[in-house]
């Protein structure tokens, strides 16, 4: 004969055989120690010797990140730094403004001193056609300001 769970009531909650905690996985703890190797170290020793399945259910990660870092681990000979490197895009920026015409933009402003909408004046004489936003944002990436005068 099976007895009925008990119930415990914590803050208003019912709960079900005993009162939980909320319980913080085991990956985000080890990444919390202050050491960002800690987790992904443990995380490669399990996924070597069980499925990545089984690792994410112990690490409380999901099973398609499981799979990711063993993929990555696999590439790289389980070195846990480079399951750790953030990694860029695919392919760089396709829109992203010729860095030839960036440095134009550069050489000008720093000869000029003068500001994207005048700048985009001057480079249109030049054959250049930017917008005003675009020089401000190259202005920015290359920590150009102009000089009050």
């Amino acid at each position: 004969m099976k007895t009925p769970p008990t119930t415990f009531y914590q803050k208003g909650t019912c709960v079900d055989k005993q009162v939980t905690a909320e319980k913080e996985p085991l990956y985000q703890k080890l990444k919390k120690t202050g050491n960002p190797q800690a987790a992904v170290q443990t995380a490669l020793t399990l996924l070597r010797h069980h499925s990545p399945k089984e690792a994410a259910k112990v690490l409380g990660i999901s099973t398609r990140w499981a799979y990711v870092l063993k993929k990555r681990a696999e590439e790289n000979n389980y070195s846990p730094l480079a399951c750790l490197g953030k990694r860029g895009p695919k392919s760089p920026m396709p829109t992203r403004t010729p860095r030839h015409i960036e440095e134009v933009v550069v050489d000008l402003a720093k000869k000029t001193n003068l500001g994207p909408r005048r700048l985009g004046i001057h480079l249109q004489a030049c054959g250049i056609f930017l917008s005003p936003f675009t020089i401000r944002n190259i202005l920015r990436r290359y920590h150009f300001r102009c000089k009050l005068r």
